[in-house]
């Protein structure tokens, strides 16, 4: 009997991961049922998900770019950037994990992005005391569908959040 209510339980379990890898019940559930949205969402949460990449992931191909260029008095410029192998100190998977879903989350949240802006400058800034502008700028890229990849359509790149940060010299 015991075994009987531990299977039970694990198929039922298992349902519910397959219908929220899957997204099947997102539009049934969303707005609809609170409580359950936000159990479901926890769930997403956990499994990695809700942040819309990876195999199960309906919509594969969106991601985001942050790239900071310095200038120093010199005038030679230097960039950063997540594309090209700048590392934001990610030096394991759970770190590069975590920084995914910051600029996932930034991208989204318009309310953080310029405090993101000014404490990465000032980062540059006390890192390089030789530079005197630092530009911040956060980009979302849309891949095509595999249909689209088919199709050779181009890759869309959009600018979402751009500053300049300038320091003075007396």
């Amino acid at each position: 009997m015991k075994k009987k209510i531990f299977f039970t339980l694990a198929f039922m379990h298992l349902t519910v991961i397959l219908l929220t890898i899957f997204h099947v019940l997102d539009e049934k559930i969303y707005h609809k049922n609170e409580p359950l949205e936000k159990a479901l969402t926890m769930m997403c949460s956990i499994n990695y998900s809700v942040w819309r990449y990876g195999f199960f992931s309906p919509d594969v191909g969106k991601s985001n770019e942050i790239e900071i260029k310095t200038v120093d008095y010199n005038g030679k410029e230097k960039t950063y950037s997540t594309l090209n192998g700048f590392s934001f100190y990610c030096q394991n998977s759970d770190l590069a994990k975590r920084f995914y879903g910051y600029k996932v989350y930034n991208a989204g949240d318009t309310s953080i992005q310029d405090i993101c802006a000014r404490s990465i400058a000032t980062r540059m800034f006390n890192i390089n005391p030789d530079i005197w502008k630092v530009s911040y700028t956060l980009r979302s890229i849309r891949y095509p569908t595999m249909n689209g990849f088919i199709k050779k359509e181009p890759v869309k790149v959009s600018e979402l959040y751009s500053t300049d940060f300038i320091l003075k010299s007396n």
